[in-house]
């Protein structure tokens, strides 16, 4: 997709059709539907969307097509911890509850590194009843369901991947930097 994206700004730089270009490297490339928005100084310059966005389904892409990502976002919240670790805002070495409020005794030596690396013990999230994307938990909402669940293995004794991890990451970004994640991103 990045090898896209970079024939697709080559191609504005000379003045090519974008839309014929987009399609032309969605076949080329098998990518079944893409939604794309082109800013220059924050302004919307260039929208395309199409191709479809659920095969089974054949249901199109259209504006404001909401695309699963999955784990694709754990890199831009790992960016983000090492970026405030640059600025000298954090180390990946504290512990959690510096950035976190009401965590749960259990957590109390619990590092940043330790959830970048799935490797804290917290309980993967993905199981559990009340965590449905459509509830909209807040950090205090979310931190409190989930300290209610005893951890999976000591910190740092074991590996489990967790969803809940790179959330409260996405939380300590935002604490630390004082912007909503999205802004932060």
């Amino acid at each position: 997709m990045i090898g896209l994206l970079v024939i697709f700004f080559a191609s504005i730089a000379r003045g090519d059709n974008v839309d014929n270009l987009i399609k032309n490297e969605m076949q080329k490339h098998n990518v079944p539907g893409v939604e794309c928005l082109v800013l220059k100084d924050g302004q919307p310059v260039k929208s395309f969307y199409g191709g479809e966005a659920n095969l089974e389904w054949n249901t199109p892409v259209e504006a404001n097509t909401v695309f699963e990502i999955g784990s694709i976002s754990k890199q831009f919240a790992a960016a983000s911890i090492l970026l405030l670790a640059e600025a000298g805002k954090l180390s990946i070495d504290d512990h959690i509850s510096k950035y976190l409020t009401n965590t749960p005794p259990a957590w109390t030596n619990i590092t940043i590194r330790q959830l970048l690396s799935h490797t804290s013990g917290i309980h993967n999230y993905d199981d559990l009843d009340g965590f449905e994307l459509r509830r909209h938990l807040t950090q205090a909402q979310f931190i409190s369901q989930l300290a209610q669940q005893p951890l999976d293995f000591p910190p740092g004794e074991s590996w489990s991947y967790s969803n809940s991890g790179y959330n409260l990451l996405g939380y300590i970004v935002a604490n630390v930097s004082g912007e909503n994640y999205w802004t932060f991103l």
